[in-house]
């Protein structure tokens, strides 16, 4: 529904909706398909060495599926990355010969405080890049400007008839006098 009482935000949401339906490129480093199921529809991300038509790993998407397969697909490498790091440094404990540690608080202080977190910005920068591609195609550029804000006029036809009418000027003209007609003069 269109808020007629806020215009600019609701240019904004517009404008959001309008992003989130471009057409958006992203690739799976991993070894395994990953399906993103939205709204009951599933979208396969081919693994790095399968090819859907895309090329090996790439899949074209709608941006909004695109955001949440990045940011899924980083959660995922980050944590499989975090435990490889957490079994080498529990394997070092042990080649050290230290006592097992039984306690998940001293474990999540020694080993889990040490691997990377899915919220670390140095971590995103560098798989980010590397899921998301780029924009393929931007949804509802193919009009002109002026035709995006025609087609977006929320005003009524009275409204609309009543602006055309405003723009025209009065110009008093003399009252057009017409001849009349041979047969009616001659009755």
């Amino acid at each position: 529904m269109i808020d007629q009482a806020n215009p600019a935000q609701e240019a904004v949401k517009r404008e959001m909706y309008r992003a989130s339906m471009d057409d958006c490129m992203v690739y799976n480093p991993t070894d395994d398909d990953f399906v993103v199921d939205w709204d009951g529809f599933k979208t396969i991300i081919p693994a790095q060495d399968k090819d859907l038509g895309w090329g090996k790993g790439m899949r074209e998407v709608k941006r909004y599926i695109a955001l949440y397969y990045c940011r899924h697909m980083k959660d995922k490498l980050i944590n499989e990355m975090g435990e490889k790091k957490a079994e080498e440094l529990l394997s070092q404990r042990d080649k050290e010969g230290k006592d097992p540690i039984t306690d998940k608080y001293v474990e999540s202080k020694q080993i889990w405080d040490k691997t990377t977190r899915t919220d670390d910005p140095g971590a995103m920068a560098k798989i980010y890049p590397t899921l998301f591609l780029g924009v393929v195609r931007e949804f509802g550029l193919e009009f002109s400007e002026e035709e995006r804000h025609a087609s977006m006029d929320t005003r009524s036809t009275e409204e609309k008839v009543m602006e055309e009418l405003q723009k025209r000027k009065f110009t008093p003209k003399a009252p057009e006098v017409k001849p009349l007609a041979k047969e009616a003069v001659a009755k």
